[in-house]
């Protein structure tokens, strides 16, 4: 399991989940392509919108990587934030929606004070 502190800037996350896929010789294919956009964008919005302490964890079980990014914010105001469309005609807020799209299971929930977005890939 991989469990690390998110700062101020997604390249501490991008390098230690790269080397988690380069392990499994999961790097560089599509599902690991998948997996580091996804978790780039969660990442990116725990600092941008989150507050307080922000973590990622990983963890894999057999082809499955799960991935949570936690924070102390309140999460998405829109219940459904990711699963419809972003606007055309807005730049950015599409990193819910691209989750959602490429991974086998996505989904966001705040409880007790922490919002946790939580993503799965099946590398296979």
């Amino acid at each position: 399991m991989l469990d690390l502190p998110i700062t101020d800037e997604v390249a501490a996350a991008r390098n230690a989940v790269r080397d988690l896929l380069a392990a499994r010789g999961w790097a560089g294919t599509e599902r690991g392509d998948d997996l580091m956009l996804a978790m780039s964008e969660s990442v990116t919005n725990g600092i941008r919108h989150g507050r307080g302490r922000r973590r990622l964890r990983v963890w894999v079980d057999g082809d499955t990587v799960t991935c949570e990014v936690t924070d102390e914010g309140s999460g998405p105001a829109d219940p459904l934030a990711g699963y419809r469309p972003p606007a055309q005609l807005v730049t950015g807020g599409r990193g819910l929606w691209i989750t959602q799209q490429i991974c086998d299971a996505a989904g966001i929930e705040h409880r007790d004070g922490t919002t946790a977005a939580r993503f799965a890939i099946t590398m296979a």
